[in-house]
């Protein structure tokens, strides 16, 4: 990478109660995100340290917006578009509620996949709390063609744990354009519990719990919001398959190296 190329930062968000958990098994961190105002107000601590936090490298920050309908955090993220971060700027991208933070990277890479070759995923409730993340990624991606992805915070082994298939926590991570774009025609629609995965019938798009293949008459309001709250079908369409689909293909994904320096999450 040379000084005058961006990478791009997508981070994913939408203004909505979230379960409140506690820090446990599967989670490494608590939230208490209970109404759409809780959310903003992270938002907002997240963008402070977007326009604070040097990441080593050019970079433009698009924060993707599930729209939920929530206008006080429309408004903030609309009046953010297009103002300085440490290394780059803000884009705002607003699109419907669905296919959680999967839906969102899908929707930033088709609108942004040419002007960047170089992607970093987070989901809004972690942050990067210390200077030069980025090219610490990029240095350690860029070792070896035959690794894909940078996970930030972990990845999912397939002899422990809820999901049985390697993947990278969160689809959280570094990664190269033109990995992900191999990844399009074989995204995948599921992944049964003994790790192995059915072809998934759409192409055309980042792995997420698409409408494609759906019936779009029967999509009636509630069932929208009952796709939206199954957390296990976005986990099976959507982070599992995210980064699965470079090792189907035969190249290696990795933990960042001294992982836990880089990052923090929102409590």
């Amino acid at each position: 990478m040379n000084n005058t190329e961006k990478i791009a930062k997508v981070i994913a968000t939408c203004f909505v109660e979230r379960e409140v958990r506690k820090s446990e098994a599967w989670y490494e961190h608590g939230q208490d995100l209970g109404s759409p105002e809780s959310v903003l107000e992270m938002i907002k601590f997240i963008v402070k340290k977007e326009q604070e936090i040097d990441a080593g490298a050019p970079m433009d920050t698009i924060i993707v917006n599930n729209d939920s309908g929530y206008e006080p955090g429309k408004n903030y993220l609309a009046e953010l578009n297009g103002t300085p971060t440490k290394n780059g700027v803000f884009k705002i991208i607003n699109r419907e509620n669905w296919g959680r933070s999967f839906g969102a990277y899908d929707a930033a890479f088709k609108k942004y996949k040419d002007k960047y070759e170089y992607w970093i995923f987070s989901e809004d409730d972690m942050y990067f709390s210390k200077n030069g993340y980025a090219r610490a990624y990029l240095e350690q991606l860029n070792k070896d063609d035959n690794v894909a992805f940078i996970a930030s915070i972990g990845i999912g082994r397939p002899d422990i744990g809820r999901h049985r298939t390697p993947h990278a926590h969160g689809g959280g991570g570094c990664t190269h354009r033109k990995y992900m774009e191999e990844t399009i025609p074989v995204a995948f629609r599921h992944v049964y519990d003994d790790g192995k995965l059915e072809a998934l019938k759409y192409s055309g798009e980042l792995a997420h719990f698409s409408k494609k293949g759906l019936n779009l008459e029967e999509l009636t309001a509630e069932k929208i919001s009952l796709y939206n709250k199954h957390t296990r079908l976005h986990c099976l369409a959507g982070e599992v398959p995210f980064t699965y689909s470079l090792i189907y293909l035969g190249y290696k994904i990795e933990t960042a190296e001294d992982a836990k320096q880089w990052y923090e999450f929102y409590e």
